[in-house]
């Protein structure tokens, strides 16, 4: 069976408790050679790419791909029984396929589904994901010879004018084979309200839940958050590629009229809504290959195609020169971009979920909040526009960009400035327990003004609001503070004063605490906020 390009069919879908959205992929226009890697439908037979990235370079085919041919005989691969890694993700997606190298979705190019799903795929420091794959393919190839004859005639007229030109236009490899069929994932993420409680989660439950096949995975969440907090959030997303996307509207309950996904409630108290959800999921992936096979033959105008295998002109005896690897230098500068990007994106969801989590604050903490978030997004936006070449073929040109950027952000501060030491403020906390009661005091001004964050024992973050006050020498270290009073006397404060035995320069400091009747010894611990 002949292979001609195909038209990518995708849907996804997404379900929470607060609401829900679709997209869908299309091509975009980007600019320079990264047009074809941002279009998720760029791996096809013979598509030029970039070895050392596993990306495309162009859109120009420059090997003869007549002779190819699709496998009448598909199988299943993946078939959610078990979650799945970033790079399997990212590979049936068709977001490099260099394990170790930054994909697409991580640079921030955002525009098609497959990069949107990967990204919201990824853990945070309030969320943990566990994501599934139902593939059905057979191969797609092509039969190839030796020498320049493989090239199709634009390869051979690329080649006529250089090296160089054929470089830019051809790259130095191409896909030389890949699957076709159908790809369905799943994403069951779970969210909590703050970094404590997701960091509790982790350290307890992650890695036995990791092995959970997608049947008991709903069940399995709920059970050993709800340990923690009743407060987290699970929702369900889903994408397929390939086949007749569009079914998948009937299991998302997508409404043509207002043309969104119903909301599904999926608190850790009421979680049948994403019970009912994944059994239809499940169901649902069972009738997949009838969407890409009909009477033992590939239903073409259906294939997705993925997983493509990168292999150099070189090997096939083109006179060009064997890739080479990325320099050091460039590696290096990839990673700046990537965890600028990583970097900033963090501290946006922290401000976001610090602005949300109901805590008092007062008008400095939310003026800085406002601008901050704006500044920071500035700072993606800006790398994303300047740094496309870092991933392409020009990737050797990364140094000198990531140079550029950062003499751009550094010298225009009302655009790109970001105050860091209001953010170590925020990002700060202290932290006491008295007679096994836990309690976190969080800035909410950044004159002094604290917000208590308590709860029983082993429970954290339970409630918030009460007020507290801290007061600072001149070198900054504290002097005294003004905690509600540790007996639980509401409406009551206690004023306490550092002990003979402490030490102002420690993150443990020890404290003595009065209430005018009795005094009681604290110790204050210097912590990340937990928020």
């Amino acid at each position: 069976m002949s292979v001609k390009r195909q038209s990518l069919k995708s849907i996804s879908g997404v379900l929470v408790c607060v609401g829900a959205f679709s997209t869908a992929a299309y091509a975009i226009n980007k600019p320079k050679s990264l047009a074809s890697a941002v279009n998720p439908n760029w791996a096809v037979l013979g598509a030029p790419t970039f070895y050392a990235t596993g990306m495309p370079t162009s859109t120009t085919i420059c090997i003869d791909t007549t002779n190819s041919s699709i496998g009448t005989a598909p199988q299943a691969g993946f078939t959610l029984g078990s979650t799945v890694s970033g790079v399997e993700l990212n590979s049936v997606f068709n977001l490099g396929t260099k394990v170790g190298l930054p994909g697409l979705e991580s640079y921030g190019i955002t525009a098609n589904a497959n990069a949107s799903f990967s990204a919201n795929a990824k853990n945070t420091e309030y969320s943990y994901n566990y994501n599934y794959l139902y593939t059905y393919s057979s191969d797609a190839k092509f039969t190839t010879t030796y020498g320049d004859a493989n090239l199709s005639t634009n390869g051979k007229n690329a080649l006529a004018v250089g090296q160089a030109a054929f470089l830019q236009t051809c790259g130095d490899s191409y896909v030389s084979n890949l699957r076709a069929g159908v790809v369905l994932a799943v994403n069951v993420k779970v969210t909590f309200q703050n970094k404590e409680d997701a960091n509790k989660f982790a350290a307890e439950y992650n890695a036995s839940i990791g092995e959970t096949p997608l049947a008991n995975i709903n069940g399995t969440i709920s059970t050993e958050a709800s340990k923690i907090t009743k407060n987290a959030i699970v929702s369900i997303s889903a994408l397929q590629n390939g086949g007749t996307p569009e079914s998948l509207n009937q299991i998302l309950g997508y409404d043509p009229t207002s043309k969104s996904y119903y909301a599904t409630a999926c608190g850790l108290a009421q979680s049948s809504g994403c019970e009912n959800i994944i059994n239809a999921i499940i169901n649902y992936a069972v009738t997949l290959p009838t969407q890409v096979k009909q009477n033992n033959e590939m239903i073409l105008n259906n294939l997705y195609y993925f997983e493509p295998t990168i292999s150099t002109y070189a090997s096939l005896g083109i006179s060009v020169p064997q890739p080479q690897p990325l320099s050091a230098e460039t590696q290096s500068a990839q990673n700046t971009i990537i965890n600028q990007i990583n970097l900033s994106q963090a501290r946006i969801m922290f401000l976001n979920n610090y602005k949300q989590n109901s805590l008092p604050l007062q008008a400095d903490v939310k003026t800085y909040i406002a601008k901050q978030i704006k500044t920071l997004q500035a700072r993606i936006d800006y790398i994303n526009k300047v740094s496309v070449d870092c991933f392409n073929a020009n990737a050797a040109s990364c140094p000198a960009i990531v140079a550029s950027l950062t003499t751009t952000i550094k010298s225009n501060p009302s655009a790109f400035g970001f105050d860091s030491a209001k953010y170590a403020i925020l990002n700060s906390a202290w932290y006491y327990t008295y007679n096994k009661i836990p309690t976190f005091i969080v800035p909410v001004s950044f004159h002094g003004a604290y917000a208590t964050l308590a709860g029983t024992s082993g429970k954290y973050l339970e409630k918030a609001g009460l007020a507290a006050t801290v007061y600072y020498n001149s070198d900054k270290s504290v002097a005294q503070f003004d905690i509600p009073d540790i007996d639980l006397f509401w409406g009551s404060y206690n004023s306490c004063f550092p002990a003979t035995n402490d030490d102002k320069s420690s993150d443990t400091r020890n404290f003595v605490c009065k209430d005018g009747l009795i005094n009681k010894n604290v110790q204050f611990i210097a912590v990340t906020n937990p928020i």
